[in-house]
């Protein structure tokens, strides 16, 4: 079995500690794994999101506790000759439903894995500096990604409603929200996720040279296969969307747009990798809720749970 955890999970195992604790913690979590034949690997998003406040000054709360999370994640997951690292979304259904290798992302995720081995072996303010121009690049990268989820979101809500305000759809119009619901929760909503994540993967490999041409039969049967394989990051659109007409859901505020990232880290759920089932270890209530309503045996775990299902208690 392979194992992945989430930016909080290394975030929550590095804090109050210092980094020879945390170290020593993050050692004993290998030496359970170890005896159960479990191993862990990487996710570049989580790696992304945890490079991204290596930006931030310093003498932050948020650079100091990336810095140790980093540098745990790593020792997790590689030493000193090599790191094991999980594919991105664009490098998977990329190879699975195009046999394509999306090189440009397989050259991200060697890239994040060799700013992270430098960091974890020599953890230092001049190693990160070093690196500035990329971990800035990174920071752009997703800080643009987010405040063009939270614009195009904000445009769509406009359109589809006049009255728009306070981050509320139809306030005053119980049938048109009930309407909107109805789609959120359909297939046709769902199918619309597929086609859009599909066709944004193509135009990214047409940017590359390469060529794919498909018949509307096989397109329809890539939605298919998609939806099927990806349901419990669909479910978390679902219910990001589904928000819209709860009232006062501003995505410009709480971390809301993570989503972004949360869902990329659920196509993990349910899929193998060289054979190999994937367990994810997040502690996030919504991801959790939308990979077991995807399938209630998912392996998907708290990280208080995985520490209890590796035999490890959390002290």
């Amino acid at each position: 079995m392979i194992v992945t955890f989430d930016s909080n999970a290394y975030r929550n195992l590095v804090l109050n500690l210092t980094l020879d604790e945390a170290k020593k913690k993050i050692q004993e979590i290998k030496n359970f794994e170890r005896e159960k034949k479990i191993i862990p690997m990487m996710c570049t998003t989580v790696a992304m999101e945890l490079l991204t406040h290596l930006a931030d000054p310093h003498n932050t709360r948020s650079f100091k506790s990336c810095l140790n999370a980093c540098q745990v994640m790593y020792m997790h997951c590689g030493n000193s000759s090599e790191f094991r690292l999980l594919p991105l979304p664009e490098t998977q259904i990329a190879k699975e439903y195009f046999n394509i290798e999306n090189q440009k992302f397989i050259d991200t995720q060697i890239a994040i894995g060799q700013i992270l081995f430098e960091i974890s072996n020599s953890p230092c303010v001049n190693t990160v500096n070093a690196y500035r121009e990329t971990i800035a690049a990174i920071k752009n990268f997703i800080t643009s990604a987010e405040q063009t989820l939270a614009d195009q979101v904000e445009c769509m809500c406009k359109n589809l409603d006049p009255g728009f305000s306070n981050w509320t759809l139809f306030i005053t119009n119980k049938e048109n929200r009930r309407k909107y619901l109805n789609y959120i929760h359909s297939e046709d909503f769902q199918n619309a996720t597929a086609s859009a994540y599909l066709c944004a993967l193509v135009m990214k490999l047409h940017e590359q040279g390469y060529k794919i041409e498909l018949t509307e039969e096989q397109i329809r049967n890539q939605i298919k296969t998609y939806r099927e394989s990806y349901q419990a990051s669909l479910n978390l659109r679902v219910w990001f969307f589904s928000q819209l007409v709860n009232g006062g859901f501003d995505l410009n505020s709480n971390s809301r747009t993570n989503f972004l990232w949360d869902e990329l880290i659920l196509h993990f759920v349910g899929r193998k990798c060289n054979g190999d089932e994937i367990l994810l270890v997040t502690s996030d209530k919504k991801m959790n809720e939308a990979a077991k309503k995807a399938n209630q045996n998912v392996l998907i775990k708290t990280y208080d749970e995985y520490l209890n299902y590796i035999g490890m208690s959390n002290k």
